[in-house]
This record gives C-alpha cells, sequence and structure tokens, in this order.
C-alpha cells in the first residue's frame, strides 16, 4: 500500500512557479522568492528540491545564485555528474571491501563467503561500466562536431 504524500504549501507555490518555466532558464533565488513569497534560506531551499522533483525537472546548482533548469545544452554534463558520483561511492565502498576481507574472510561461513565474491565482482562491474560511462562521454563530446551531420549543415 502506498502512502500519499502532503506537500506543503510553499512546496505547492513553487511547483505552480516552475511548470511554465521553458528548460535552461537561469532561476534566481531571489527572484524566486519574491514570485512565490517563499524564502530562499536552506528550508526554502528544501521546498525548491522537492517542487524541481515533483515535476522531474532536472537542474544544476550556481552556488549562491540560483538554480539553472536542465537543457539540451547541460544535460550530458548532468549525467556524466551523477556517474562521476557513482563511481565515487562506489570507489569507497570497494576500499571498505579491500580493507574488510582479507582480514575477515576466513571468519566468515561459506554462504557468506560467498555473498562477498559475489559483492567484490559487482564492485568491479561498476567500476569498469562506470569508467567506459565516462570514456564514452568524454570522448562523444570532444569529438562531436560544431553542427551535426544533417542534411541541411552538408554543403
Amino acid at each position: 500500500m502506498k502512502t500519499i504524500a502532503k506537500i506543503s504549501e510553499e512546496t505547492l507555490r513553487i511547483v505552480n512557479y516552475l511548470e511554465d518555466i521553458p528548460h535552461g532558464t537561469l532561476l534566481l533565488y531571489k527572484q524566486i522568492e519574491t514570485d512565490c513569497d517563499v524564502p530562499m534560506d536552506t528550508k526554502g531551499k528544501s521546498y525548491l528540491r522537492t517542487a524541481c522533483k515533483k515535476l522531474k525537472r532536472e537542474y544544476s546548482p550556481v552556488r549562491g545564485i540560483g538554480i539553472e533548469l536542465a537543457s539540451a545544452k547541460t544535460a550530458t554534463g548532468l549525467v556524466v555528474g551523477r556517474l562521476i558520483k557513482i563511481d565515487k561511492a562506489v570507489k569507497r565502498g570497494e576500499k571498505t571491501f579491500d580493507n574488510i576481507v582479507p582480514v575477515f574472510y576466513e571468519e566468515f561461513s561459506s554462504q557468506e563467503q560467498k555473498q562477498l565474491n559475489f559483492v567484490g565482482a559487482a564492485f568491479g562491474a561498476i567500476r569498469v561500466a562506470a569508467e567506459n560511462g565516462k570514456r564514452f562521454l568524454k570522448n562523444s563530446t570532444l569529438l562531436q562536431p560544431a553542427n551535426p551531420v544533417l542534411p541541411e549543415n552538408i554543403k
């Protein structure tokens, strides 16, 4: 059974405000504050994040200034940023794994050893996938011409 989350009034005001804003717009915290009558302190920024999640709108924060809504120009950067975040978390997990397994491996039951072997393989697979993804995205953005190969761009 799903519970229905109650959304605050402030979040609803921001949701209504963001619905009609085009992609790629830079929204200043001061502008959101005046237009929505929601102070952009820590709590207000939390309302803003919740509103963006509710609308399924990605954004990148501009520190101390506001947020920039995702656009075709910023989409790759956002996706690569998420991939890098995942990669860093997996690196931390892998370091913990490497510190714990050699010390305690013999003390675990055979079932736990199998689970640890699986987790180690999962860390390796995630790291390989993340590295390949980063390399692919880096190369695709470097090699991408300013004008894509479309009939109207061929001269």
